[in-house]
């Protein structure tokens, strides 16, 4: 008798941790098709680290994130499709604003902050740090705006050539992913 409750013990432990295995599988493979989807590419191993001066007079350094998942995203307001893009951009920002491991930066390559302050007005919703004519995105081999990358520790996880459409539940997707939240 005890057997047997030893060995429906044992059963119910081995379905739960299939059960938990396929959860974990299914997990992973949905941000892989996140990935797919939003066409993320592998990005170079380091790029530079940077520090620019911010909408707020203050310098920001990528190194400053620490461990954090950093969004860096190149765009510029002469550029129709960052243009684009932004509103979707920004609605995704917000949507992950409030967790602790993931950090965003707008990083303009305009001439000068006048175009971009025309462009938001009031303070922006999020950070952005201004690179003059382009001389970080180009050491970062950004060849076409806007590019996403996506950032960890120093290493490009991924990024993303061309605008998105932000709202889409595999751009979220994937970020959680990386994130370790999907």
């Amino acid at each position: 008798m005890v057997w047997r409750a030893a060995v429906a013990g044992l059963s119910l432990v081995a379905v739960l941790a299939c059960v938990a295995w396929g959860v974990v599988r299914w997990q992973r493979g949905e941000g892989e098709l996140a990935a797919r989807l939003l066409e993320v590419k592998p990005g170079p191993d380091s790029p530079p680290d940077f520090e620019l001066p911010a909408w707020d007079g203050d310098r920001w350094r990528l190194s400053s994130a620490g461990n954090k998942v950093v969004m860096v995203n190149f765009w510029a307001t002469w550029c129709p499709p960052c243009i684009e893009e932004m509103p979707s951009l920004t609605r995704f920002v917000e949507r992950f604003r409030e967790h602790p491991d993931f950090e965003f930066v707008a990083v303009s390559a305009d001439d000068s902050w006048e175009p971009v302050r025309s462009f938001w007005g009031e303070e922006p919703p999020f950070r952005v740090v201004l690179d003059r004519e382009g001389e970080l995105a180009a050491r970062w081999g950004t060849r076409k705006f806007p590019e996403t990358f996506v950032v960890r520790d120093g290493r490009v996880l991924g990024y993303i050539v061309g605008p998105r459409d932000w709202d889409t539940w595999y751009a979220a997707k994937w970020v959680e992913s990386v994130l370790g939240d999907g």
